[in-house]
């Protein structure tokens, strides 16, 4: 639940609106941010019904350069390798604490955590009619009551644009089907629709001048309600840097996978092969510009033939990511691919075009050009090299 992590940055991204108002400075911008000087940060966001089980589950990750704020669902039945007796992933949280969770969490999607946010239903929905409700077109009917004996959840919504209180919002964004098992005609993909629209009416309504104005009322709210262990520092600096971020930053996915069953019980069985894939475009920082393009693009590659070509990088940009030079980007991107990088260097003097130099054969040229679309294409054969392409990274690269 991206709403969760937006509740939070967002009241914080109020209360620090109002100080700049009266011209309060704490001066904490200047501090080092170990984060911010790594590139991104990755967030465990939790919620939490009235049983601690967390309910919804997301990794959200919020990269410092391009500014997206990237975050994946995990659904709450995804199977895990665990000793517990649920190998059902939220019941880490309430069985064995966040520690677990966040184990639960990188063992599926490979990625480590760096901080957790932990938000009580609750406290979701004192914030949601703390700001007077979110304004949202509600796209089917949606009718589901809870069959578990002491559950709580209802949903009755019908559908058209309407203002929803904290009970409907939280109905809204928890939606699968309804008691007659219809639902969205698409499925997940209507469901995530649907979630992002409400992320967005949320996210205006948190920066608006009344979203500041009540940013009392929020923070007071989120200490009640909110577990994490992000410091102040932390919180002021990067998620209200998040929340000043264009809508077209924020992405929202699901965790690739099936329903299935595992020694008779029905689980979420996670595709590790296209999670990692999904991991790799959107959520590693080095490679997450080229590897988003790699994605978008569908290009399917052929790894035993890749394995034998061997390139050569050239960096010519003398410009660094993440404390790595964009040349290492390109080539941990090429590896990644199953090409055969045998070096990687720098040149002193930058060049403005990226260039790829045939050195054996064009067949290497075509594969090379699939993971790199657009470059420059240069034919200077020359088999005694030990390498049968040459990859010139310009300046153009970083644009």
């Amino acid at each position: 639940m991206l709403a969760v992590l937006i509740v939070v940055g967002g009241a914080s991204f109020a209360f620090d609106s109002v100080l700049s108002l009266f011209g309060i400075q704490f001066g904490i911008w200047g501090r080092v941010d170990p984060f911010m000087e790594r590139g991104s940060v990755n967030f465990l966001v939790v919620g939490v019904d009235e049983f601690n089980l967390a309910d919804l589950i997301i990794v959200a990750q919020y990269d410092f350069r391009s500014g997206d704020l990237t975050a994946l669902q995990i659904p709450r039945d995804t199977f895990v390798e665990t000793t517990r007796w649920d190998s059902k992933i939220n019941s880490a949280f309430s069985l064995r604490g966040i520690d677990e969770l966040k184990s639960d969490v990188t063992q599926v999607t490979g990625l480590e955590i760096d901080r957790y946010v932990v938000v009580g239903l609750r406290g979701f929905r004192e914030i949601i009619d703390a700001i007077g409700g979110v304004e949202v077109d509600v796209p089917i009917r949606m009718f589901y009551t809870d069959p578990t004996p002491g559950h709580q959840l209802r949903i009755d919504l019908q559908p058209g644009l309407q203002t929803l209180s904290g009970a409907q919002a939280e109905g809204f964004i928890r939606f699968r089907k309804n008691n007659n098992g219809t639902g969205y005609p698409d499925g997940d993909l209507g469901r995530l629709r649907a979630q992002q629209q409400f992320y967005n009416a949320l996210l205006n309504q948190l920066i608006s001048l009344r979203g500041v104005l009540q940013a009392p009322t929020l923070l007071g709210i989120v200490q009640e309600n909110v577990r994490t262990d992000l410091t102040g520092d932390e919180m002021f600096r990067y998620l209200g840097i998040a929340l000043r971020a264009e809508m077209d930053n924020f992405n929202v996915m699901q965790l690739p996978g099936t329903v299935g069953y595992v020694r008779g019980i029905s689980y979420f069985i996670h595709n590790s092969s296209e999670t990692e894939q999904l991991v790799y475009a959107y959520f590693t920082p080095s490679v997450a510009t080229v590897g988003r393009q790699v994605a978008a693009s569908n290009v399917r590659v052929n790894r035993s033939i890749n394995s034998a070509i061997r390139v050569e990088v050239i960096d010519a940009t003398g410009v660094e990511l993440y404390g790595m030079s964009i040349g290492e980007t390109v080539a941990e991107l090429l590896r990644y691919n199953a090409f055969d990088v045998v070096s990687v260097r720098t040149l002193a003097e930058p060049h403005e075009r990226s260039v790829l130099i045939d050195r054996n054969n064009m067949q290497a040229s075509v594969e090379v050009l699939k993971i790199l679309p657009g470059l420059e294409v240069w034919h200077e054969v020359d088999r005694s090299l030990g390498y049968d392409i040459s990859v010139v990274v310009g300046m153009d690269f970083s644009h």
